[in-house]
């Protein structure tokens, strides 16, 4: 039967072939074009062509597979050997013991979903893949949707931390807000958690590193945000764990749109514009110090021209001013909304944000950010970046990483070759 749509295989376990089988196997060759005998073991399949070539004078094709692979699920994976990817094309097993054809499913990453609240999960029934790979496909797509629990849980979620830490911080200083205290907390549930998630090693591994280095960056002491010592939490003058947490909340903002939760999303962009422009002041007069008034001193306070900070307007004043923004026409939207904000729900009144209103802000508080990072020449940590690849590791392609998490575990492509003898 000839038929470029139709891939016609049969898998060969163990180190030998009876008489019977190989008269099968003889069969297939003459009756289907460009049959594909697999095994991985090159001895049996050099023995097997030899035998047929001398029957039928036909050479059937021959994949060896690696032997560290699980052999036996190599069928569901065949459509990573064709250079020419046809997601139409249909893979038929030949049973080598009775000479039936069954149909073998392929597993793509485009046969799996996640939808909006980033559960991801197959689309097609798995009856036609092989039972290792369809435990492997529900041990996955379950240990996904608990990583993708946690990471929400950490943008647009509760806390990580005890309720008694919490209620400590009610005490705290502006300095101690620069801990990313919750990221930290995060990371390590996420190392108690990690061997529950094998299959998913080293997505988690990825996501701990990633906030590791991102914890790198928070103060040890006020002077780590001034000029006077060169250190990771400084760099071109910029403090930058206002960035991370800027970056989190716009993240956050992004996983709340995508679900519709639209109060959520706007209180995360009013975060990122906040945390980006405290941190932005530092390269004007922003500083961290110790504050004196009439109830006395306290220590690590915010202040801007020596003038303690008590909400959110002087920062908005001084990025105006400091950074010559009065006539944006992004800036003066900005403060559109930030009035609205006291409007809301939320705030102070019984307004709700729409999904356009929402964007609109959300996209002049973006254009605002880029504008300073080039007009301050951030050459290193920049927002931009570090939002690319902190999104990336946190909300990335479920589906691919379901897929790749399935053949490095059992050893398929891409991780092992199968090669063409």
């Amino acid at each position: 039967m000839r038929n470029s749509d139709i891939a016609y295989f049969c898998i060969l376990e163990g180190d030998s072939v009876e008489a019977a089988q190989k008269e099968l196997l003889c069969a297939a060759a003459v009756e289907y074009t460009d049959f594909l005998i697999i095994s991985n073991s090159r001895e049996l399949l050099i023995e097997v062509v030899h035998y047929i070539e001398s029957n039928v004078q036909i050479r059937p094709r021959l994949l060896l597979v690696p032997s560290n692979s699980v052999l036996a699920t190599a069928e569901n994976f065949i459509t990573y050997h064709y250079p020419a990817h046809n997601p139409n094309k249909l893979h038929l097993k030949f049973d080598v013991h009775t000479g039936i054809l069954t149909e073998s499913t392929q597993l793509r990453a485009e046969d799996f979903s996640t939808d909006q609240d980033n559960i991801t999960y197959y689309l097609k029934d798995t009856h036609n893949l092989h039972p290792i790979v369809r435990h492997a496909v529900e041990t996955a797509c379950a240990e996904r949707n608990e990583l993708s629990r946690i990471v929400n849980q950490l943008l647009i979620g509760c806390s990580f931390l005890p309720d008694n830490i919490i209620k400590n911080k009610c005490a705290g200083t502006d300095f101690d807000g620069l801990q990313l205290q919750e990221l930290s907390a995060f990371a390590e549930h996420l190392i108690l958690l990690k061997p529950q998630l094998q299959m998913l090693k080293i997505e988690t591994e990825s996501i701990i590193q990633h906030c590791k280095s991102l914890l790198l960056v928070c103060p040890v002491t006020s002077t780590d945000l001034s000029d006077a010592y060169p250190t990771a939490a400084l760099q071109n003058g910029f403090p930058c764990v206002y960035k991370v947490m800027s970056i989190l909340h716009h993240i956050g903002y992004q996983l709340a749109m995508q679900r519709q939760l639209l109060n959520k999303a706007f209180m995360h962009t009013f975060r990122t514009y906040e945390c980006y422009a405290s941190g932005a002041l530092f390269l004007r007069t922003a500083t961290i110090a110790s504050h004196t008034n009439k109830k006395g001193t306290f220590p690590d306070v915010y202040k801007l021209n020596g003038e303690k900070v008590t909400g959110f307007t002087a920062i908005y004043k001084g990025i105006g001013a400091g950074f010559h923004l009065t006539n944006d026409s992004d800036y003066a939207l900005c403060q559109f909304y930030i009035d609205l904000r006291n409007k809301f729900h939320y705030t102070h009144g019984d307004l709700k944000p729409s999904k356009i209103l929402i964007l609109q802000f959300a996209q002049a508080v973006v254009k605002q950010i880029l504008k300073i990072e080039a007009a301050e020449n951030q050459q290193t940590f920049r927002w931009e970046d570090v939002h690319q690849q902190t999104a990336r590791i946190l909300l990335g392609d479920y589906p691919t990483e379901v897929v790749l998490a399935i053949s490095r575990h059992l050893g398929m492509p891409p991780f092992q070759s199968f090669v063409e003898l």
